[in-house]
């Protein structure tokens, strides 16, 4: 449009993947061929505080620094549920989130439905040094100077910045600091730095990549086959986002938050009849919770 914002997207299969938008550039609704995966409601600051996903309708509210506070999926279509700035009931939702923030601007704890309270803790620097939960060991996280991710074996500093292990996996690098064996799999790199192959004892994966650096195929061969290829995936690309995949399973579509670039906020499969959305429930940092079908049921 005229604000620069791509309104229609042909996918190498035909496929047409649209926005429409409002004011100022704020996204309103996505379809794919036509037919209507969400649709997005928000507040007087352009905040998403609604996006229908499918039988579910999933709501969110905000603190007075603007940060997430509070998210609720509910069944049945049901819109504006709150009352005088307070999220409805967790029992009344299929999933919830609560936000806990400290003066830092971190988040110190998450009351979740689906999977208790977590606390984490943080030192002066930032870093996360702790996670314990109703649902989660007492994790401890320790670091060395440079920021490194030590364990309770490797305590002293990361020599290179190259980490030597953690938990149970060993780790080898190359002279660029590339890692080139862990546990039971070899790995090797291309001279731009990319991952070209990764081998196991049973089978070998060969990976290819556009002018852009973006991966574009995943090859696996049987190491006990003749080398016959097993598996291939191929993947299409908007900018540096994952827009599609294809496996010999079918073709996965890929649809994103306008907000938050990188967050999924549903995957389709199929087309015509046979066409599944699939959605995406996120947390604050935009990482996948739980995956609802188009009927609400969590799956």
């Amino acid at each position: 449009d005229a604000l620069g914002n791509p309104t229609d997207i042909t996918l190498p299969d035909g496929q047409h993947l649209s926005h429409l938008y409002y004011g100022s550039g704020h996204l309103l609704q996505t379809a794919l061929d036509g037919i209507t995966v969400s649709e997005y409601e928000r507040d007087s600051l352009h905040r998403q505080v609604m996006r229908t996903q499918g039988a579910l309708t999933t709501f969110s509210g905000y603190n007075a620094d603007n940060r997430l506070s509070w998210q609720r999926s509910l069944p049945g279509g049901s819109r504006s549920p709150q009352q005088a700035g307070n999220p409805p009931t967790q029992s009344d939702s299929v999933t919830g989130r609560d936000y806990i923030w400290n003066a830092d601007g971190e988040v110190s704890g998450i009351n979740d439905k689906l999977r208790g309270c977590l606390v984490f803790s943080y030192d002066r620097s930032g870093w996360l040094t702790g996670r314990t939960g109703q649902m989660y060991d007492h994790d401890h996280y320790y670091y060395d100077k440079a920021g490194n991710l030590l364990t309770d074996e490797y305590q002293g500093a990361v020599m290179d910045n190259r980490l030597p292990g953690y938990g149970r996996d060993r780790y080898r690098y190359n002279e660029w600091g590339e890692l080139t064996e862990r546990r039971e799999q070899q790995l090797e790199w291309n001279a731009q730095g990319q991952l070209t192959r990764v081998i196991s004892s049973n089978s070998e994966t060969r990976y290819q990549y556009d002018a852009l650096g973006r991966r574009i195929s995943k090859a696996t061969y049987g190491r006990h086959t003749n080398q016959r290829e097993q598996r291939r995936t191929t993947f299409v690309w908007e900018g540096f986002r994952l827009l599609q995949e294809t496996t010999w399973q079918g073709k996965r579509t890929y649809l994103y938050d306008a907000e938050q670039p990188y967050t999924p906020v549903a995957a389709v499969t199929g087309r015509g009849e046979s066409r599944k959305i699939w959605y995406y429930h996120t947390d604050v940092t935009g990482t996948v919770q739980e995956v609802s079908a188009a009927d609400g049921t969590l799956v």
